[in-house]
């Protein structure tokens, strides 16, 4: 059945359908996935997390998936065709894992730096986050699977999301953050949308009437709306609105009670019904009811690469090379020649323990991970390459890895499920990393069954000696040692939330003396009720003190002709679940670079943080390059932008304020509100914050000149803005080139990004950047087609950044 006749034909199918069923079909069946109904040829749909990769329905190392550069690296690179590669990606990993609806992308925006999801998110800007996610959804979408647009809307922080109101007036609701939305629905036809914990001026977001007069009915959005987990509280009142889904089943209110809701009339069938055309709908578009042709004929795809692929490597380096941002460059110090160093320093944590992504439901399981310390020894094979750690800046242990050996001798831990009277359920074996359970068990355990679990694993005798032992999870814990009991107690989480456990699980730690003998490590493990399970065993050799610490990496750096430190955040610093409290890298990582810097004058930092932080170093070292979380090719990445292989291709999307000083906007709700005053004026558009580096800010290993600038209003709308540039270097480069827009009518309007373009050009080559901004952007970021602004004319500047910008030009809009 073609997609054009889908209309009746749902019709039909609803009236096949028992009430029972109907309310079956819009409260999820399980964690993942929905009602199946095979007598209407209606399989289940499978979603899964995916906003930089596609998880699927099991988290664990046996079913790794390709992990992509955090979605504010993707938007760092201002290239909407990477952007629509990247989805295509996705796309294909998610047909690979039978995925049908991926829940991604994340279009909340940067409002506030201290945001802990920022990394999930793209950009403080309206603008770019729309160019951006409009690519990643059309990518997705080319594959047949559904692209999820979430959080609608307001749902800008994590602390008390669940309960938090953001009090957002129209024209800012309106021209900021639900822009994005509009423009994956108008522009790119996402089939999924995700309402948000929070509620928007009054009424929580999936009873929100913006639901219905916004999205369905000034936008014409036709599919699926899902409410984020466990955000459906109540019967009667989501009942009635458009939310399409509640997510997760099989408990949830829908399913505890809109039957009887519906008997009673106190929510009418005919709201009911609305929702089950939408997901009939959205089946019919993914493949999933039989009869329909979906909306991409899976018989015109490609086979999907597998995640290991070269193929698919390569394209993830490339994605991380794109989006990583040279900050500063002074006197040239990056790049490195490989043929010029022979003693090159590798300092700082993340080196060896690299966040390839933030944390929570983002979170995939890579099929390798390369880091920065492997990819600098592979790139520069002459140099005599040393590494120190520095500064121990992770509160939680590494996992014991392969440190530990299962029953059958392999690397990792061995993990048995017991039923609260004991009986097995069934046992695997595991890799010896974290251990997440409660979105789902491994195949043959029922997951309503497990009462315990118990982790185990052997040390051998090569580990004699004083060690380091911990577990981290939230229940009750008992962590033995051989027939030793070393603590036996209930770690609770505190004031973070559910999903912020899998990423910062309260830990116990336990200095031990092992003996030249192989010995057991065991943890017998029960869960709290109604909690994502994440149990993590950790192991540390001897431990030094933060003296000797940072005395060997002065040393060291004092050896090296060039010192790479690499710093960042941690797993208390960046996750779903909870806010950032500062953006302060801690005086234990700001110690180490100012050490550095001062033993070794070629002194280069690189970040591996998904959100700006505070660097008050920043003028005393050579370089700063920011890396982001850079996905599972990262440390080839960073190694051949050091190497001058490859040049760095991004520019901020974000602003990255001086310090916690500066006035920004904070996350925490007062009196349950959290109050959007600052308007329009977010990022580098609030004239009262100073920055450290701008929205739109970044180097390349060459330099470039702006000559002029012209504009030119079409009769159709549409403004053109042509730049000519030059490259006034000594190398072949590559420049992203942006235009700013702002409106006279409106007194102290602070300018808008409108879009952007990207030119490559030879020494001493002039080229020209060529930015169409389409109509309907220019009454979205104005508000001019809905009555809020009076648009008569704007006035343009181009440049290299926000704070680098022509004078302007003022052009009238055509009547």
């Amino acid at each position: 059945m073609e997609h054009s006749s889908y209309e009746a034909e749902l019709l039909d199918i609803l009236k096949q359908l028992t009430l029972e069923e109907k309310v079956s079909l819009v409260s999820g069946a399980t964690f993942w996935s929905t009602t199946e109904i095979e007598r209407v040829g209606l399989r289940s749909l499978m979603l899964s997390d995916g906003p930089a990769g596609v998880r699927g329905p099991t988290w664990s190392e046996k079913h790794p998936s390709a992990s992509l550069p955090n979605p504010t690296a993707l938007a760092a690179t201002f290239n909407p065709e990477l952007a629509k590669r990247a989805g295509q990606l996705i796309g294909s990993e998610a047909r690979r894992k039978n995925v049908d609806i991926v829940l991604g992308p994340t279009v909340n925006l940067h409002r506030s730096p201290l945001a802990g999801r920022n990394f999930e998110a793209f950009s403080e800007d309206p603008v770019l986050t729309a160019e951006t996610a409009v690519a990643l959804v059309q990518g997705i979408q080319s594959q047949g699977v559904a692209a999820t647009a979430k959080h609608f809307i307001g749902n800008d922080a994590e602390t008390d999301r669940f309960t938090a109101n953001s009090v957002i007036d129209e024209h800012t609701l309106r021209t900021v953050y639900a822009l994005p939305f509009e423009e994956m629905v108008t522009e790119a036809g996402v089939w999924a949308v995700m309402s948000s914990y929070n509620s928007i001026n009054g009424t929580t977001g999936t009873e929100s009437p913006l639901l219905r007069d916004m999205l369905r009915g000034e936008w014409g959005f036709d599919g699926l709306i899902i409410s984020d987990w466990d955000a459906v509280r109540s019967v009667e009142g989501s009942g009635k609105t458009e939310t399409t889904l509640a997510m997760p089943g099989p408990k949830t209110a829908w399913n505890k009670g809109l039957l009887q809701a519906v008997k009673d009339n106190r929510v009418p069938e005919a709201d009911l019904d609305k929702k089950v055309i939408h997901l009939l709908r959205t089946a019919a578009r993914v493949g999933a009811l039989r009869g329909f042709t979906p909306a991409v004929d899976p018989n015109t795809l490609e086979v999907p690469p597998q995640p290991t692929d070269a193929e698919v490597r390569s394209f993830l380096t490339d994605l991380a090379i794109q989006g990583s941002v040279l900050l500063r460059n002074q006197d040239e110090a990056l790049p490195i020649q490989p043929e010029s160093v022979k003693r090159i320093a590798v300092i700082g944590p993340a080196a060896e323990r690299v966040r390839s992504g933030g944390g929570g439901s983002a979170t995939v399981v890579p099929p390798h991970l390369i880091t920065p310390l492997e990819g600098i020894r592979t790139q520069f094979p002459q140099a005599e390459i040393r590494y120190t750690l520095g500064a121990d800046t992770h509160e939680l242990l590494k996992p014991i890895g392969s440190a530990g050996r299962a029953a059958s001798g392999t690397p990792g831990v061995d993990v048995q499920f017991f039923a609260s009277d004991g009986t097995l359920l069934g046992s695997e074996e595991r890799d010896g990393n974290d251990v997440v359970y409660g979105m789902g068990y491994p195949n043959g355990i029922d997951g309503d069954r497990v009462h315990r679990i118990r982790l185990s694993t052997t040390l051998g005798a090569e580990h004699h000696g004083t060690r380091r032992i911990s577990v981290a999870g939230v229940g009750r814990i008992t962590l033995s040692l051989g027939n030793q009991v070393l603590s036996e107690e209930h770690l609770a989480l505190g004031s973070v939330d559910p999903i912020g456990g899998l990423s910062f699980p309260p830990q116990r730690v336990h200095d031990v003396e092992l003996a030249a003998s192989p010995q057991v490590v065991t943890v017998d493990f029960i869960p709290d009720p109604d909690t994502l399970v994440n149990l993590r065993l950790g192991y540390a050799g001897p431990q030094r003190t933060a003296a000797q610490l940072l005395a060997e990496a002065e040393e060291l750096a004092a050896w090296a002709e060039v010192a790479l430190v690499f710093v960042g955040s941690t797993e208390a610093d960046e996750s779903e679940g909870f806010d950032r409290t500062t953006l302060s890298l801690g005086s234990a990582t700001n110690a180490l670079v100012e050490t550095v810097a001062t033993a070794n004058p070629q002194t280069v930092v690189v970040l591996n943080v998904g959100s700006p932080v505070a660097l008050p170093w920043r003028e005393r070292v050579a370089a700063i390059l920011l890396s982001h979380f850079p996905g599972q090719e990262g440390g080839t990445a960073i190694a051949r932008v050091l190497s001058g292989e490859a040049e760095p291709g991004g520019r901020l999307p974000n602003s990255w304020p001086e310090s916690d000083n500066t006035k920004i906007p904070l996350t925490s709700p007062i009196n349950g509100e959290v109050v959007y005053s600052e308007g329009s004026s977010v990022g580098y558009r609030n004239a009262n914050t100073r920055f450290s580096y701008g929205f739109g800010h970044g180097l390349g290993y060459s330099s470039w000149s702006r000559e002029s600038v012209r504009v030119q209003w079409q009769h159709n709308g549409a403004l053109t803005i042509s730049v000519s540039v030059g490259n006034t270097g000594k190398r072949i480069g590559q420049q992203t080139v942006m235009a700013f827009a702002s409106s006279p009518e409106q007194n102290d309007s602070p300018p808008f990004y409108i879009g952007s373009a990207q030119v490559t050009a030879g020494p001493g080559e002039a080229t020209t950047a060529t930015i169409t901004v389409p109509p309907a952007r220019i009454s979205r970021v104005f508000g001019y087609s809905r009555g809020l602004t009076d648009l008569k004319e704007l006035s343009i500047s181009a440049g290299f950044a926000s704070s680098d910008r022509s004078a302007p030009i003022t052009i009238t809009r055509p009547a």
